[in-house]
């Protein structure tokens, strides 16, 4: 069964021009990865520090892979947590027929 997930990231003001090619540079690889079937970059209108990513995954289990790998060296960003001026939301959701 398909699932969604919204991820919100809210960055610091300060860093607004280096947002869209660190965004561009960790989408490249989440991309790819196994299982993902969508994925929208939404910006908010109101506030342009607060992105949103609607990913849509094959089944729970390639979207567990997903932040697993994410939570490894070789699938960390590290510049990510610097420009963050929050902790990312994360909400997860089954996709219905």
């Amino acid at each position: 069964m398909a699932v969604a997930s919204i991820v919100r990231f809210t960055f610091r003001p300060e860093v607004r021009d280096e947002i869209p090619a660190l965004v561009d540079e960790m989408l490249r690889v989440t991309r790819t990865f196994a299982g993902l079937e969508r994925l929208d970059i939404l910006r908010d209108a109101a506030d342009p520090d607060t992105w949103t990513l609607y990913e849509v995954w094959s089944g729970r289990e390639s979207e567990d892979a997903y932040r697993a790998f994410r939570a490894t060296p070789e699938g960390a960003i590290p510049r990510l947590g610097e420009v963050l001026a929050a902790p990312p939301i994360l909400e997860n959701f089954v996709v219905s027929d």
